[in-house]
């Protein structure tokens, strides 16, 4: 039998590093000077394998509908990948150039490294055959947290303390007072 996603993401990811966390998006060669658009919808986490390719935990902003009368008016699609995708917006533009931005300077507690994978908490659960659905995801490496915020009308918000907790009492506002329950990939993985 087949793995679930959240096994496979629990095996790859345990004692793995983050190397990078990189925003998709475009460039408008029209621009004077060329600048950089990022795509909110998609969110790359580039983990360290040694002796291997490189992975990434791909975060897409996407809609979903998680029932039990909590309302995720967006949520994020989770998926293991080898290589970055880039979304269709804009594809028939010649002067548009895919492109990745790094963001680990401003993210990461270590961007020189050490960034070691101390769990992944999904608020809310949805598990699919390839993705996993979520409505809103944590990573915490080496104590520092990296909050994925789907509420935004134009994409992902990433942040720490202040943007989970910005997310809750959004969540809260919009659902009498309730959360989703939270799944940590290392805990209850059976539950």
């Amino acid at each position: 039998m087949a793995k679930k996603l959240r096994e496979q993401l629990r095996d790859f990811i345990h004692g793995k590093e983050i190397l990078d966390i990189e925003r998709v998006g475009f460039i408008d060669l029209d621009d004077k000077p060329v600048r950089f658009y990022s795509s909110l919808s998609h969110v790359c986490v580039k983990i360290r394998i040694p002796r291997a390719d490189n992975k990434y935990i791909e975060i897409e902003h996407t809609v979903a509908d998680f029932g039990e009368g909590l309302q995720f008016i967006y949520a994020l699609y989770v998926r293991l990948i080898d290589e970055i995708r880039f979304p269709d917006d804009y594809e028939d533009e010649p002067d548009m150039i895919n492109c990745v931005s790094s963001i680990e300077q401003e993210v990461l507690l270590f961007p020189d490294g050490r960034n070691v994978i101390d769990d992944i908490i999904f608020h809310g659960l949805i598990e699919k055959e390839d993705a996993i659905i979520c409505g809103a995801l944590e990573i915490v490496a080496d104590k520092n947290l990296i909050f994925f915020d789907p509420i935004n009308f134009d994409g992902t918000l990433i942040g720490g303390e202040a943007k989970k907790q910005d997310w809750i009492e959004k969540f809260k506002f919009q659902n009498d007072g309730k959360l989703p329950q939270m799944v940590s990939l290392f805990e209850n993985l059976n539950g």
